[in-house]
């Protein structure tokens, strides 16, 4: 497997949208299973726990994809090689992949094929609505935060020498 083509702070989106769209144009260009009416687009990218996760729009496929931004649990899978990541909503199946540009990634198809999305905008628009889905904590989550306001009221009262 090829190292990074990036360094992992680079945002993704504009290398993955250039290397899918010269994958659109060399290799799948004659494929019947492409929705002439989409473009290659990367949508909503955005860093998480060390990793940059974004929706990946093709002609022939919607993708979560998955890349390094320094998270130490990312490796490059062999392509067909499954891995699970716990995302705020939830597992999900990822297979390794490699593409020219962008370096190792970790996918998870949400459709192929593309042929229900008629507009480009449809596909952003369920691409967007996507990531705020996997990136959501479920209703179950609860955040507590605690206030103790005479926490302030003792440190006020000690000595400047024994506050740290």
């Amino acid at each position: 497997m090829r190292a990074p083509t990036c360094d992992s702070d680079t945002h993704p989106a504009a290398r993955v949208a250039a290397a899918f769209e010269r994958i659109a144009r060399e290799r799948m260009a004659d494929v019947p299973l492409c929705n002439r009416a989409l473009a290659v687009e990367s949508v909503g990218f955005r860093r998480w726990n060390g990793l940059w996760v974004g929706v990946l729009v093709t002609p022939w496929a919607m993708n979560l994809m998955l890349l390094p931004a320094g998270h130490a649990a990312f490796a490059p899978l062999a392509v067909g090689q499954v891995r699970a990541w716990d995302l705020p909503s939830g597992a999900y199946e990822f297979m390794g992949g490699d593409a020219p540009g962008v370096g190792p990634f970790h996918c998870c198809a949400l459709f192929s094929p593309m042929n229900d999305f008629a507009p480009q905008g449809e596909a952003r628009e369920t691409a967007a609505a996507v990531m705020d889905t996997v990136l959501a904590a479920p209703p179950e989550f609860c955040l507590v935060i605690s206030y103790n306001p005479g926490y302030q009221s003792v440190l006020k009262d000690l000595k400047q020498s024994t506050r740290q």
